[in-house]
């Protein structure tokens, strides 16, 4: 993931932000009576996510495997797997500020802290889901690209079994090719 020059912002850094003004424009226009039942399922829809994005994490550090891969394959996983566990660490964040933005929003309208308060917890709330939001198309590639790299360790592994297999083969068939005339000693004796 290259970084563009320093004059310009990223592609998914303005994605991000975008996501995150619109989500916090739609989330201020809610009518503060319905913010409380959109924050439980919102709450739970997101606990649900993140609950998948830790096992991620988990099964990313575990993926560094040298065996089969020469120093310069080693070093790509290990800078894919670094991307990876960044996005997932991002979108894990985010989950968790989306949550607790959203808990504070939603006792702040219980305890009736006041207009700004609300309102305040509302943007926060709506640019976190948006951020959120915007990191799950990143979090559907992390897992596309842990398969890809689980794809090409089964390939290096399948082909060194093939090439065992092979050498195997070759070497009993020169066993077979070159055995020893000593068997057949006695019976040409016989003719003779």
């Amino acid at each position: 993931m290259g970084r563009t020059s320093s004059h310009q912002p990223r592609p998914r850094a303005m994605k991000s932000i975008l996501a995150a003004v619109l989500t916090a424009a739609i989330a201020i226009s809610v009518p503060t009576a319905a913010i409380d039942a959109a924050a439980r399922v919102l709450t739970l829809a997101i606990a649900l996510m993140a609950t998948g994005i830790f096992p991620c994490m988990t099964l990313t550090v575990n993926a560094m495997k040298g065996e089969e891969r020469s120093p310069a394959m080693v070093k790509d996983l290990y800078q894919q797997l670094r991307t990876l566990l960044g996005v997932l660490v991002v979108a894990f964040v985010l989950a968790i500020a989306a949550v607790l933005s959203l808990v504070f929003t939603t006792a702040a309208i219980a305890t009736d802290a006041g207009f700004w308060v609300i309102k305040t917890g509302v943007v926060f709330s709506g640019s976190a889901i948006g951020l959120f939001g915007a990191r799950v198309i990143s979090i559907g590639q992390a897992f596309f690209a842990l398969l890809e790299i689980n794809r090409k360790h089964a390939i290096l592994v399948a082909r060194k079994r093939v090439r065992h297999g092979r050498e195997q083969a070759i070497g009993k068939l020169r066993e077979e090719r070159f055995e020893s005339d000593d068997n057949n000693k006695d019976t040409l004796e016989e003719l003779h």
